[in-house]
């Protein structure tokens, strides 16, 4: 569960800030990033409902069917990177990368697969591994 799972897909109708806050990104580089999205037809930017001023976003059927492959892509692609690391590196890995976060006012957040390698890790460790 990346940022577009937590962002787009999980919170349908968001507005720009919403989505600007949930991916810890600033509010100029979301709508930079949202008009690219809708200039490939991505996403669409509807009123919204309860706030005149702001902007919803929706996921459009195009961006709903490339979802699932950009999934695979960027597991595949994480897996690459991390392949060196085995759980307990990956768990420290994160732990580091959060403090960073933390430090510079990012928001907090952890990729579901991960999270995965940090029970693992820690699964391992008290089955002294």
């Amino acid at each position: 569960m990346g940022p577009l799972r937590t962002g787009l897909d999980g919170g349908e109708g968001s507005s720009q800030q919403q989505l600007a806050d949930a991916l810890g990104i600033h509010r100029k580089v979301m709508v930079g990033l949202l008009d690219d999205l809708e200039q490939r037809g991505l996403v669409q930017r509807r009123r919204h409902p309860a706030d005149r001023r702001a902007h919803a976003i929706y996921l459009t059927d195009v961006a709903r069917e490339l979802l699932p492959r950009a999934r695979r892509v960027a597991d595949q692609h994480e897996d690459e990177v991390l392949a060196a690391l085995d759980a307990s590196e990956r768990v420290a890995l994160i732990a580091v990368l959060q403090r960073i976060a933390d430090n510079t006012g990012n928001s907090p957040g952890v990729h579901p697969g991960l999270q995965s390698a940090s029970r693992s890790a820690t699964a391992g460790a008290s089955a002294g591994e």
